[in-house]
């Protein structure tokens, strides 16, 4: 199996236990928060939905910056609701895994730079971009999301294993 693969079946395993957790969502909680610091449950789950639509822009640029100096920063849409954040993520999660079995060798080794306000945060090889900016990224969101879900009371869905709601 070879690096593209590889990452392709991480992708696969991701998406489909982040899609089970999104569809878990209860849109009667949507604004729900659970600090003041906190996104509103809306929030994080358009910010999961949003994540894999950042793999085609890793691989067609050399850099992305979340807050060009003059412009106003990157911030994920706020969808309407589950059904929304669902299918936008099917969405970009579909387009990220075709972005990564397009990608060569070469472009997986390319360098790569993440900015903020013209700053640069991290340069890493692509591949390891994937791995960390975008699949650490989305693991970690989704993480908080099965703590939102838990304080709502929602049974969670197995991610890794079974869960104490035996699912």
């Amino acid at each position: 199996m070879n690096e593209t693969d590889l990452l392709v079946a991480e992708l696969d395993h991701e998406t489909a236990t982040t899609a089970n957790m999104l569809a878990r969502c209860p849109s009667t909680s949507w604004g729900w928060r659970p600090h003041a610091k906190s996104y509103t449950l809306g929030g994080l789950a358009s910010h999961i939905a949003d994540a894999p639509s950042w793999t085609p822009g890793i691989f067609m640029g050399g850099s992305f910056d979340m807050a060009p100096p003059g412009e106003p920063p990157h911030v994920s849409p706020m969808l309407a609701g589950p059904a929304e954040a669902a299918a936008v993520y099917a969405r970009n999660a579909a387009a990220a895994r075709a972005t990564l079995l397009g990608a060569s060798a070469a472009d997986m080794a390319a360098m790569w730079s993440l900015l903020m306000g013209g700053q640069v945060l991290l340069t890493q090889p692509r591949r390891a971009v994937v791995r960390s900016f975008l699949f650490s990224h989305l693991i970690h969101h989704r993480g908080q999301l099965s703590v939102y879900l838990r304080m709502l009371d929602v049974p969670l869905p197995s991610v890794y294993g079974p869960t104490a709601d035996g699912m």
